[in-house]
């Protein structure tokens, strides 16, 4: 990772890291999200079945953080599917 005029870049090879433990955790990788100054940067990726963009911070970023973290949300999607509006 570097950083440029404040903000971070990463390298091809983290980008590819961070895309291979998003798809091996069952989401397709989105983007990294840089939050300096406010927070640490987050890894976005998508729910498969939903649809919906899912974020974990990098410290806690790992494919199984992502497979719990898509499992969670489309436990609450199907929860709220049959409510209705």
């Amino acid at each position: 990772m570097k950083s440029i005029f404040g903000k971070r870049t990463y390298t091809t090879e983290e980008l590819g890291e961070y895309t291979r433990a998003v798809i091996a955790g069952g989401g397709k990788f989105v983007a990294v999200m840089d939050c300096a100054p406010y927070s640490e940067d987050l890894v976005l990726f998508d729910s498969p079945t939903t649809h919906s963009t899912l974020a974990l911070p990098l410290s806690q970023f790992s494919a199984q953080g992502v497979r719990a973290r898509i499992a969670a949300s489309d436990a609450e999607f199907a929860k709220h599917a049959g409510e209705g509006n």
